[in-house]
């Protein structure tokens, strides 16, 4: 009886330790990605390449006007997908505005919530991003980030979903348009955490000696623009918003120059 017990802890100390290694393979294989203009780093996963920018303004491009600029860091894609953006995909931009403090993130979330029609709540760092859940919108105090799910049209691919996660750091808000199939959303949330958590603006340099950029070929008939830019606006408008908040106190008491 002794001995059978044994062969059992033992089986899942091997277990345990073998999980872990996968783990911590999974964690070292992870790809990094750069923003000079947000001073950051986050990285994804390696199954995931960095789609190149001539692609990504192609799709990107489509649906807005003519010489109307793209505002965006990088483009990214499930490499296992059967072509780039058929499956889950993440478009990165950065709204460089300096650090906000609690109560200008607290304007960003209730401008966000009329925007969205919905109530924000604040959630623990482990149910953050956890569950599927479209009827408000989650901030995490511990992260400093805020996420919304949306359920969009769709295409010839099937029904799709989008969620936007705004992480406020040091330098302004990284913001992170997730787009996935409905029928895998749930198992890409995971993915979408890792990504916004890995979010950091030290070891910027070593982080560039070792991103590795894998380009995706691209299957010109599926279009992102329409959708993307559509939540852009709102972005940008938020930023926006608590720009005009934080300047409006000084104003008030500075007095106009004498006219001429």
């Amino acid at each position: 009886m002794k001995t059978s017990c044994t062969k059992v802890l033992w089986k899942r100390r091997a277990l345990i330790v073998s999980i872990l290694a996968l783990l911590a393979t999974a964690n070292a294989n992870a790809e990094p990605f750069v923003s000079f203009n947000g001073k950051f780093q986050f990285t994804y996963p390696p199954t995931w390449k960095q789609v190149d920018y001539r692609t990504a303004d192609y799709h990107l491009s489509r649906g807005r006007a003519a010489g109307e600029e793209l505002n965006y860091e990088a483009v990214f894609a499930d490499s296992r997908a059967y072509a780039v953006f058929s499956g889950q995909y993440l478009i990165l931009t950065v709204d460089t505005i300096g650090t906000l403090d609690d109560r200008q993130v607290d304007s960003v979330l209730e401008v966000m919530g009329g925007e969205f029609g919905r109530e924000v709540h604040r959630v623990s760092a482990d149910s953050f991003l956890a569950t599927w859940n479209a009827e408000d919108i989650a901030y995490d105090p511990t992260m400093r980030s805020a996420a919304v799910i949306s359920e969009l049209e769709g295409d010839e691919t099937g029904p799709r979903m989008n969620a936007l996660v705004m992480r406020f750091y040091e330098h302004g808000i990284a913001n992170f348009f997730f787009y996935c199939p409905k029928a895998e959303f749930e198992n890409g949330l995971p993915v979408l955490k890792e990504m916004v958590a890995s979010l950091s603006t030290e070891n910027l340099q070593q982080a560039l000696k070792t991103e590795s950029v894998k380009v995706a070929e691209v299957d010109d008939s599926w279009s992102v623009g329409r959708y993307a830019m559509l939540i852009g606006g709102l972005v940008v408008l938020l930023v926006i918003i608590v720009v005009v908040r934080r300047r409006r106190g000084p104003a008030k008491d500075e007095q106009a120059p004498p006219s001429q």
